[in-house]
């Protein structure tokens, strides 16, 4: 939701509110078998390596992210994981750091600098659900249970996690957000254009070693 902020403060949109649901669907999604579906994760053939296929979720709904904040959102939430991938396995090497290369882990240590987060970008308070969105083609890609998406997200906002993060700072963060956010605005800007100027392949990331 951070990225998603920070874009919609820097880009044109029609509706903003719909974008910020659109950041936070793809973790709507129903059960831990259909997170790469909901997150077009691939793997890189051969190797242990993988990558977010944001250009695939662009071409299926191509019309949608060039028109649509929702589709935009979701757009977004996608080359944001790639970022954040690439950066803390890649850029900072937390790879050999972390047991058995853990999202938990890093999630956790993410719930912890909520606070620090929510008041330092001054995130909003709640998203809504957008009327309808049973509707919407997206919905074709997996099942999403909106709802339990929007009440994580509002738990989020006001939950206080102890404990002191293992892995991740503030500073990080912060110099993630130097780094990537206005590169996630360029490319937003050129996929409404109908082109893009990022290649997935720049942004794989190790999986589980075999």
């Amino acid at each position: 939701m951070l990225f998603g902020v920070l874009a919609a403060d820097r880009i044109r949109l029609n509706d903003r509110e719909r974008f910020l649901f659109g950041c936070i669907l793809p973790d709507a999604y129903v059960g831990p078998e259909n997170r790469r579906t909901a997150h077009f994760i691939r793997p890189v053939h051969d190797t242990d390596l993988l990558y977010f296929d944001f250009h695939g979720f662009r071409d299926r709904f191509s019309g949608q992210v060039m028109t649509d904040d929702l589709y935009l959102g979701y757009y977004a939430h996608l080359v944001t994981d790639a970022f954040y991938r690439h950066y803390i396995f890649n850029e900072i090497d937390l790879r050999d750091r972390i047991p058995q290369r853990s999202m938990q882990i890093l999630h956790r240590d993410y719930g912890i600098l909520n606070g620090y987060i929510t008041k330092k970008y001054r995130l909003p308070a709640g998203i809504e659900v957008p009327a309808g969105f049973e509707n919407e083609a997206v919905n074709g890609l997996t099942v999403f249970d909106a709802g339990r998406i929007t009440r994580a997200y509002l738990e989020d906002m006001t939950r206080q996690c102890e404990g002191t993060a293992e892995f991740l700072t503030g500073d990080m963060l912060d110099v993630f957000t130097e780094r990537y956010a206005y590169r996630l605005a360029d490319e937003l800007r050129a996929v409404r254009g109908g082109h893009s100027v990022l290649n997935t392949a720049d942004y794989r990331y190790p999986g589980h070693k075999r």
